[in-house]
């Protein structure tokens, strides 16, 4: 850096003296004297022009030195660098050792401290002493400096170059942060700047571009009120008023209208700003048209929703989770006495007794707990006075994002269907008794009546055993075979009754579909063969032969069936006939028929058959006798049985009376039963206890067995049957069940109990129909039961069966 100094030179003669005279007064010619003084003011002159020269310099340097550019200028081969004091700042180079550096270290210096080194040590080194340079540079420090170096041009020459360095780094951030806000500015929401003079829009980003349907030429210059619908100059004043005397911005909703023609519902926020002499508003918009669409469509919505809970008659209450409530239905606002928006902020025990307000709270806390809903009953007053029993259901209340923040409780009145409860279990528990009176009655009806008809049908068949003329025959025979029939009707009485009162039980068990027909067989053949009709059995061959069922309903039903069409039947057959319908897995649907050749049935008597205690022909002159039960009864066993019953039949041409049931299909095989051993080809005689109360039983039983070759001993009790088993040896013990001191299945308890009557076969004759009867039976460990009335030829053959071993 040079400093200049402008005063004038000390050993210059000053102005007055006479450089042409000599001390000893020599006067030099006037020629030469003028030509010195013309000399001298040429001189002078030149003085003055240096002095202005060297002021201009200093001036120069000192303005260089004042800017706050650093500048620094070489002459090309010249070593020497000019440079401001504003390039030592700026390059951190010190004043005192600038001397001592030449151009090279000083680069170096420079250099070092930029960000690119290699670039500016280029753009130093290599250029066209000609041309412009102008770069950014970045210093490691964070600055910017501006770098602008020009040819030092003279004559059309560069002698030289002139390098300009600016600091730039804070407009650098001036227009970083400018070019941000530009770009917050185009990329936020929609956002109009609105001149407050004429209200007319200087700027519209694209987003409100976007929202109104203009271009943004359209857009500036146009009024506010060409497209705010609700805008006045009324509302104007006021609110300009209010935000310069606030400073805050104010927000409001209106409506935009579009270039479409369609409007918008907007949320607009305004400020006030100064651009220069203007004043500005800023309006930032929030599109909320589908925001008011969606809050009108929850207002409609919450409006339905209490609309329905106030429609239940529940009641329904929510809470948050310190236990306020926020919420309820008009039935609980009625029930605590209190309209609904009045309950909104209270607790349980603002509302009801401290004693029931501490169980309900107790109960929430427990949910708020476990979150676990649960039913739990409460007894609360009414505001009438009354007290109800209120089943209340609670269950945690979540937000949208799943949390739990609080419970919703469901409360309904149970009262009177607490009553209704009771009313139905005392009722139940009548009925129950009443059943449990009629089983009772059925069971000792049953036993009083097949007692008497045991004597008149065991003594019938005795009598007929003997000696008789032909009119003793013909009564005795006639009174036998009236006991029989009123037998059949006792057991179709208490076959139904067990129907109805749901005690007919179903078993399962394997048996062959041959031996069912046999049987049927049997029971039939001698009547078929006293009318002289034909009896066909017709069994598909499909239909398997082992089946898995109730082989008692099911031949209970056939020969109903048969009995009846033997009975309607004259002259022709009754064919008996079987199909498979259809077979699932391991199940098959199999139909039963019983097709006769007899007076058949009109539809109108068909119409009344299968009904309890109905008959196809109710007049006082029909022909054939019957209670109706038996075809009722087959009805509801084939119903059990998973089945159904029909007819067909036309007057004078016969009828085929059908029923299906569903049975199980099983591999043939040898099933025997417990403890049962076969007949044997020959009876052998037997020495048997007989255990009965009543005397005419132990005369018509004694007289069977008797009559069979077997020695019959009689105890009158159960007491006495145990102490004469103990004193002798018995084949077999037929066991009554209903006998005084002790009872058949004490004393069958009482013989198991010794060792030595563990095997000994025990049988027992029971009056009773009722299944539970037979049930004792075998818990007590009897091994079969004879049903009263005794039949000579059941009796005969159940000895056999136990006493062949």
């Amino acid at each position: 850096m040079i400093d200049v100094d402008l005063s004038l030179p000390p050993d210059e003669p000053g102005d007055g003296e006479d450089p042409i005279g000599a001390p000893d007064g020599k006067t030099i010619g006037l020629a030469m004297q003028a030509e010195l003084r013309d000399m001298q003011a040429e001189v002078a002159s030149l003085k003055r022009q240096l002095a202005r020269s060297w002021q201009q310099q200093s001036l120069l340097f000192a303005t260089l030195n004042s800017t706050a550019d650093g500048v620094v200028a070489f002459q090309h081969g010249d070593e020497q660098l000019f440079y401001n004091s504003a390039f030592l700042r700026m390059w951190n180079l010190p004043e005192e050792s600038m001397a001592s550096l030449n151009r090279e270290a000083i680069r170096s210096h420079i250099a070092a401290q930029v960000v690119d080194e290699g670039d500016l040590k280029s753009r130093i080194s290599s250029y066209d002493p000609l041309a412009e340079d102008f770069a950014l540079v970045h210093l490691k420090d964070g600055r910017i400096f501006e770098r602008h170096a020009r040819a030092q041009v003279v004559d059309g020459r560069s002698n030289g170059r002139v390098v300009n360095y600016r600091d730039v780094t804070e407009r650098m951030k001036a227009e970083t942060r400018l070019k941000f806000n530009q770009v917050v500015v185009e990329s936020s929401g929609p956002m109009l700047w609105v001149d407050s003079a004429g209200l007319r829009v200087r700027y519209a980003n694209p987003a409100a571009c976007d929202l109104l349907g203009y271009r943004a030429q359209e857009l500036v210059g146009m009024a506010m009120d060409d497209f705010d619908v609700h805008l006045t100059p009324e509302l104007i004043q006021p609110f300009t008023e209010q935000l310069r005397s606030t400073g805050r911005p104010m927000s409001f909703e209106t409506k935009f209208r579009r270039k479409s023609g369609s409007e918008r519902n907007v949320d607009a926020t305004v400020s006030l700003t100064n651009d220069g002499d203007r004043t500005i508003y800023i309006v930032s918009i929030k599109d909320i048209t589908e925001q008011k669409a969606q809050s009108r469509e929850r207002r409609r919505q919450q409006a339905l929703l209490s609309a329905l809970i106030d429609s239940i008659p529940d009641n329904i209450v929510y809470q948050d989770a310190e236990g306020f409530y926020l919420g309820c239905n008009q039935a609980f606002a009625g029930m605590v006495g209190l309209a609904p928006e009045q309950v909104i902020g209270r607790r349980a025990a603002d509302l009801f007794s401290p004693e029931i307000a501490a169980s309900i709270e107790a109960h929430d806390r427990e949910m708020m707990r476990t979150l676990e809903r649960r039913p739990v009953e409460e007894w609360i007053a009414q505001p009438d006075g009354t007290r109800a029993l209120i089943e209340i259901v609670r269950s945690p209340l979540r937000d949208l994002h799943g949390r739990v923040i609080g419970l919703l409780a469901v409360g309904r009145n149970i009262t009177k269907r607490k009553q209704e409860e009771e009313e139905l279990r005392q009722a139940k528990e009548v009925a129950e008794q009443a059943t449990r009176m009629k089983s009772e009655f059925l069971a000792n009806m049953s036993h009083e009546i097949r007692t008497p008809m045991n004597a008149i049908i065991g003594l019938s068949h005795l009598a007929l055993k003997g000696s008789l003329d032909d009119t003793q025959r013909d009564y005795i025979g006639k009174v036998n075979s009236s006991g029989l029939h009123l037998l059949g009707i006792i057991n179709d009485i208490l076959d139904l009754s067990k129907v109805e009162a749901g005690k007919m039980n179903i078993e399962d068990s394997a048996f062959e579909l041959e031996g069912l027909l046999e049987n049927v067989s049997n029971l039939l053949a001698e009547k078929c063969a006293d009318k002289g009709l034909g009896l066909v059995f017709d069994v598909a061959p499909d239909v398997p032969r082992t089946l898995v069922g109730d082989t008692l309903r099911i031949g209970q039903i056939l020969v109903n069936y048969a009995n009846n069409a033997v009975k309607y039947t004259e002259t022709g057959e009754v064919v008996v006939s079987v199909r498979t319908l259809e077979t699932d897995e391991g199940t098959c649907l199999l139909k039963f028929t019983v097709s006769d050749t007899g007076i058949g049935l009109s539809a109108e008597e068909m119409s009344r058959l299968f009904r309890s205690f109905s008959q196809a022909d109710s007049s006082t002159t029909r022909r054939y006798g019957g209670t109706g039960l038996g075809l009722a009864i087959s009805k509801k066993l084939a119903h059990l049985m998973g089945g159904e019953v029909g007819v067909e039949s036309r007057v004078g041409e016969g009828s085929r009376f059908w029923f299906t049931v569903r049975v199980g299909v099983a591999q043939p095989r040898a099933e025997a039963p417990k403890r049962v051993a076969a007949a044997p080809s020959a009876q052998r005689p037997a020495r048997i206890l007989l255990v009965e109360d009543n005397e005419i039983n132990q005369r018509v039983a004694c007289a069977m067995l008797r009559g069979a070759g077997h020695r019959v001993d009689v105890a009158n009790d159960g007491e006495e049957g145990v102490r004469m088993a103990l004193d002798a040896d018995y084949d077999l013990v037929l066991m009554d069940m209903q006998m005084p001191v002790m009872d058949g299945v004490a004393a069958t308890r009482a013989l198991r109990g010794h060792e030595r009557f563990a095997k000994l076969p025990i049988v027992a004759m029971t009056a009773s129909a009722m299944s539970t009867d037979r049930e004792l039976c075998e818990q007590a460990g009897m091994d079969d039961f004879i049903s009263k009335p005794i039949h000579p030829d059941e009796l005969l053959r159940k000895v056999a069966q136990w006493v062949a071993r």
